[in-house]
């Protein structure tokens, strides 16, 4: 008997359930698309209806997956509109811990926790007010659009609630990525619903799940975010361990600031000044923790005199400091040296893999001259190797690499950072920039389009003039191209008229040019040279062939000029046989790099024409009719190694 009556007391209540919910629940889809702009247009609208059968839901006759239960919590939520302070509470925030057990939120691992950084968090940690207003930041921003493969889109649900043919309730969702966010709007009252059941519940009744974070999961969330927006403050304070250690450097230095090294643990990072340098010159000490103290600080005050000064002697550098003093360069001090294993491994990496990079350069060149048609992926290939194994391609011993002066230069704006190298031999290496410039010299100097992170490997001299050094990163594909060719070339059997020291080194070129030279050509001629062409003058500033009947010499850089400078008679007979006016424009702009005078070849470039014109790299041959095209400078080198190869088998 009285399992019959539990029966029918279960029964009573799901038919009472069952009364209290909407005889239908009307959805209507928004999706919207979001432009670059930011304006947003409705592009789709799509509708649902969900009808009551005795509690359970049906679209189009088929049974929702929501249970009843529920469908019925749901209907709860719309019917208990919460404010923002109401919907936080709810959200099941472990007050308790937070105000009496703080210091278990600490995680483990992000910091050591001494006195003096737990003296300055945990009253953070213990007032609830931190914890909402970063929850109440996170809630209304992030992401708030769909990224898809052609598109970026919002939605926004409209749901209707009818009883017995009347409409109960009409709300709007906020207009987001999934369409669910709160708060949702009560479209007859006008009243903003914060409840957070909303949204899971919801998803559910649409067949979807979505993960909401609260609880503890939630309070130790936010707690990590209050430690991290407060983390500059902790490293700082994190250096209070070593006061005593870091004080015995005031004797030599002012201390302008002291705190853990965010990207290495048990590392301190010690920015210190004296009158020795300039205003705006500091040394960023690295020093280590070791056996519960901190090492390398006799080492420091012994050595950093001398290298102060050795930077110091860098004019162009120093220069640039002394007229834009908000401009500062720190130089870098480690364990007993002013170079880290780091930089070292990223700058001038190791002879294994040198070996590694001259081995694949090798078989990559070997198939460029079987696949003369594959240069640019060749050359990429080698480009991307030789970074990637040889750094700056320096090729420093060790004893001489780890004698280099790390330091860097931030912009007065902060905007612009630089990594240079000062080498034992007194050359200048700027090895990495990132920004819009670095002090005088823009990110289009050395060839990039846009002002981000970048490799320049370039060498000076202490007055800031470019040495004859290119690294690979820029010019590897070219320079094993130029090698190979006058390496072969000096192999020769017949018509080689090469001096015995050009065939000792096997180097037949001038000494590569100098980029204030090519600039001035360009300067000069009132163009940009196309790049390969550059970077073969920075390897070698022209060449002269042994073999003139058949290939051409490469002029100097000071000695390109327009073909109809040259010789306009010869562009003036040229273009009177020619009736392609298309074909007269390219030989009228055309720039002589080679040939000519006492040699019956003439190797043009010609300029591109047009928006998306490339440069043209045409040869002119005495025997032939009209000119031999290449598909860039590389491709001709190429032609020409498997000339020699038919030569000189």
């Amino acid at each position: 008997m009285p399992k019959k009556l539990l029966l029918l007391f279960l029964f009573a209540v799901s038919v009472c359930m069952a009364q209290n919910l909407p005889d239908s629940i009307q959805v209507s889809i928004d999706v919207y698309g979001v432009s670059f702009s930011g304006k947003e247009f409705k592009y789709k609208s799509t509708s649902l209806n969900l009808t009551n059968n005795k509690g359970n839901f049906f679209i189009g006759g088929h049974k929702i997956q929501a249970t009843t239960k529920q469908i019925e919590k749901f209907v709860a939520a719309v019917q208990t509109p919460m404010d923002f302070d109401a919907h936080f509470n709810n959200l099941g925030i472990d007050t308790l811990q937070i105000k009496n057990k703080s210091e278990k939120l600490l995680k483990q691992g992000d910091f050591e926790w001494i006195t003096e950084q737990k003296a300055y968090i945990l009253p953070l940690l213990a007032d609830i007010e931190n914890y909402k207003a970063l929850y109440e930041e996170d809630f209304y921003t992030g992401l708030d659009f769909s990224v898809g493969l052609r598109d970026r889109t919002k939605k926004q649900f409209i749901i209707k609630f009818f009883s017995r043919g009347r409409l109960t309730y009409s709300g709007t969702t906020t207009l987001s990525r999934t369409g669910y966010n709160l708060p949702w709007l009560d479209m007859v009252s006008g009243t903003e619903n914060y409840n957070p059941k909303l949204e899971p519940l919801f998803a559910t009744l649409m067949g979807d799940k979505i993960s909401v974070v609260e609880g503890k999961e939630l309070t130790a969330s936010l707690a990590e975010r209050i430690i991290k927006n407060n983390a500059l403050k902790l490293y700082e304070l994190g250096a209070k361990k070593y006061k005593t250690e870091i004080d015995e450097l005031a004797t030599d230095f002012t201390i302008e600031k002291a705190e853990l090294n965010r990207k290495k643990e048990k590392e301190y990072i010690i920015k210190l000044h004296n009158s020795s340098m300039l205003p705006n010159m500091y040394i960023n000490f690295f020093a280590t923790e070791n056996n519960h103290t901190l090492y390398t600080r006799d080492s420091l005050k012994e050595n950093y005199k001398t290298i102060v000064e050795r930077v110091k002697a860098i004019d162009f550098i120093s220069d640039y400091l002394n007229s834009n003093p908000k401009t500062r360069l720190y130089i870098k001090y480690y364990n007993g040296s002013a170079i880290s294993t780091y930089d070292i491994n990223r700058v001038n990496t190791n002879q294994k893999l040198w070996k590694a990079h001259d081995k694949y350069a090798e078989k990559q060149m070997e198939y460029l001259r079987k696949n003369p048609r594959s240069s640019e992926y060749v050359l990429f290939n080698i480009n991307y190797s030789e970074e990637k194994n040889c750094g700056c391609n320096l090729r420093l011993d060790e004893g001489t690499i780890k004698k280099a002066i790390t330091f860097e230069i931030v912009n007065d704006d902060n905007e612009g950072y630089s990594l240079w190298f000062l080498l034992p031999d007194n050359r200048v290496l700027l090895y990495l920039m990132d920004g819009e410039k670095t002090l005088n010299y823009t990110y289009k100097t050395w060839g990039n389009n846009y002002p981000g992170l970048q490799t320049p490997c370039k060498i000076f001299n202490l007055k800031g003039e470019p040495e004859n050094y290119t690294s690979n990163n820029y010019t590897s594909g070219m320079y094993q191209m130029v090698s190979s060719l006058f390496e072969k070339s000096v192999t020769l059997k017949e018509g080689n008229s090469y001096t015995e020291k050009q065939r000792e080194t096997k180097w037949i070129g001038n000494p590569g040019a100098q980029e204030d030279e090519i600039k001035a050509a360009e300067m000069r001629l009132g163009i940009t040279l196309p790049d390969d062409y550059k970077k073969f003058l920075l390897i070698a500033n022209g060449y002269k062939t042994c073999f003139r009947i058949s290939e051409p010499s490469f002029f100097m850089a000071e000695n390109i000029e327009y073909l109809n400078k040259v010789d306009p008679n010869l562009v003036k007979l040229w273009n009177e046989h020619i009736e392609d006016e298309t074909y007269k424009t390219k030989f009228a702009s055309a720039i002589i790099v080679g040939g000519g005078f006492l040699e019956p070849q003439l190797f043009l470039l010609i300029p591109p024409t047009g928006i998306n014109g490339k440069w043209e790299y045409w040869k002119f041959t005495g025997w032939l009719p009209g000119e031999i095209r290449y598909e860039n400078l590389t491709a001709y080198f190429i032609s020409v190694i498997n000339f020699i190869d038919t030569v000189n088998p």
